[in-house]
């Protein structure tokens, strides 16, 4: 079992794209997460919680997709909340939070390989919508943190 930290503090978003360099005061907050079953039929769900930088609203959904593997899904739900908050909600500067590891490392850290094509081509599409941003960041959140799981 692992246990809270009391006190912990939680890393800063690193930047992945946008075109202003250093993020600005205000952020939207973004907590995605995927789901993917094998048995006893393959499904696939994402799911996002968007608090608007303001403040004001909170939007929250939870989709059915299409993935081959839980990884897969915790790209999509990145994908498909930032989507939702650069077209839906209209967020120009957003704080994402995620917690798979390897994903946000993957993100953070472009030039890392990627074994899987469709990994790859999920990660260029986040990529190239967070460019189109004001400023976009990541970071890893323990999972019991992470309230988009929760709408599962």
């Amino acid at each position: 079992m692992i246990r809270k930290a009391v006190g912990a503090i939680r890393m800063p978003y690193v930047r992945i794209g946008g075109n202003v360099a250093f993020p600005p005061p205000l952020l939207a907050h973004l907590q995605t997460d995927g789901s993917f079953r094998k048995q006893p039929i393959r499904s696939a769900r994402t799911a996002y919680i968007l608090l608007s930088a303001d403040g004001r609203r909170t939007y929250r959904d939870v989709e059915p997709t299409v993935a081959t593997s839980s990884t897969e899904a915790e790209w999509l739900s990145i994908l498909n909340g930032l989507q939702f908050a650069t077209d839906g909600a209209r967020q120009t500067a957003i704080g994402i939070e995620n917690d798979c590891l390897s994903v946000i490392h993957a993100l953070i850290q472009p030039e890392t390989p990627l074994r899987n094509a469709s990994h790859r081509e999920l990660r260029r599409e986040i990529l190239d919508l967070a460019n189109q941003t004001t400023w976009t960041g990541v970071r890893w959140i323990p999972r019991e943190e992470n309230r988009a799981d929760a709408l599962f």
